[in-house]
């Protein structure tokens, strides 16, 4: 059978205004959403500038004089604990542990194209792919359009472990995923150090894990399992050459004896959790020296701001676009008006999203930031009396 399949669907001109109408509601909610989407990010906190507050103390020594006090200090990170996986990895010198499962699975992919046509009516051709690929999130099968010859594993072994499958199904689009025989797993150890100073990993923000190096030093290996590269392989084949419900592991690690950058409030010999304005917690770990962690915080502050902008742009500009559809969608019954309409309308929705969004943005600053409020009515007013005076 072929692993491509082609469907043709056609909507009439009256059931395309009827969801026109229908997407005007979604349209309401995302655009009254994004005002309080960019409301909301303006008023996050920029943690960078409250890390340069913090008191620098050594890793060597216990500073009694910062006592309660926001600080940082700079040292070697270690913890009396051995971590492990309990699965395939050895106990080690990790503060933290990552694994992450892939199965070589069917995916199903799906690409829609349509086409108006005379009279408002659309076709819709939506064409469904299927392909053996690694997956971290497979699907269960009979969730798909074509689940013939299509059939991820259900209720069967492979190397020595039991599969268990979900039984639920794929509805409008949604995908209904399958639970892996061995599970992705967060490993963290309870207690560790920077220097002198203890650190309760549970509360702690930590660095990105990097990739760990498998070997047979710190793997445990046998008949069902075998190394592979960087992975480990639980399979019937080869990790070249896999068979559908075979899986690769991967695993990730924040290894002991690093040089980190530690935050936090002091208590005696411990750090705790530091809230900033709004509650804003600062307790973090970052690779290498205070001043790399105060420029990560900045652009990682800076990066999200800015992706969260444009976020609201979008929300506000489809949900104009979704609010003004039903035009486009009557004027469909001639296409070439329905899509010069589209054409006007989606440029004209963008122009006013963008100047929504630039004032929602500069009014929410603004709000958020009083001593910045009070300047510019200040100079409002200022202004406006200049103006009257020379009026007058």
């Amino acid at each position: 059978m072929a692993d491509q399949f082609e469907e043709v669907e056609v909507t009439s001109w009256v059931d395309r205004i009827v969801n026109s109408f229908l997407g005007m509601v979604l349209g309401v909610v995302l655009f009254f959403g994004s005002f309080f989407l960019l409301y909301w990010n303006e008023g996050r906190v920029d943690l960078s500038p409250v890390a340069r507050t913090a008191v620098e103390i050594s890793a060597t020594t216990i500073d009694k004089s910062a006592q309660g006090n926001l600080v940082s200090t700079t040292g070697i990170l270690t913890s009396a604990q051995l971590l492990s996986d309990d699965l395939f990895i050895k106990p080690g010198k990790y503060i933290a542990l990552n694994r992450d499962v892939d199965m070589f699975a069917w995916v199903e992919h799906k690409e829609t194209k349509t086409q108006k046509n005379n009279g408002g009516s659309e076709t819709k051709i939506t064409t469904y792919t299927y392909a053996k690929e690694w997956t971290a999130s497979p699907e269960d099968s009979s969730s798909f359009r074509h689940p013939q010859s299509h059939q991820n594993p259900a209720g069967s072994k492979s190397g020595g472990f039991h599969y268990i499958y979900s039984s639920t199904s794929k509805r409008d689009g949604s995908y209904q995923l399958v639970e892996k025989p061995i599970a992705d797993s967060r490993h963290r150890v309870s207690d560790a150090r920077v220097g002198m100073y203890r650190l309760s990993v549970d509360k702690l923000d930590l660095p990105e894990l990097a990739a760990l190096t498998l070997s047979t030093q710190n793997a445990k290996l046998d008949q069902n399992v075998a190394l592979a590269g960087n992975y480990l392989y639980n399979g019937k084949q080869t990790i070249s050459n896999p068979q559908v419900g075979d899986l690769r592991i991967r695993y990730t690690a924040l290894p002991q004896g690093k040089t980190v950058t530690a935050f936090g409030k002091l208590e005696v010999d411990r750090m705790t959790p530091y809230f900033a304005q709004r509650n804003t917690k600062l307790y973090q770990i970052f690779s290498g020296s205070r001043d790399e962690a105060i420029a990560k915080l900045a652009t990682d502050y800076e990066s999200l701001l800015w992706f969260l902008r444009l976020v609201g742009l979008l929300m506000m500009w489809w949900g104009l676009r979704l609010a003004v559809a039903p035009i486009s969608v009557v004027l469909d019954f001639v296409p070439a008006l329905g899509t010069i309409s589209e054409s006007i309308t989606g440029a004209g929705s963008f122009l006013v999203a963008f100047v929504l969004s630039a004032i929602t943005i500069l009014v929410s600053m603004l709000l958020h930031h009083p001593i910045a409020l009070g300047i510019a009515i200040a100079v409002t007013i200022g202004l406006l009396l200049a103006l009257r005076r020379k009026t007058a």
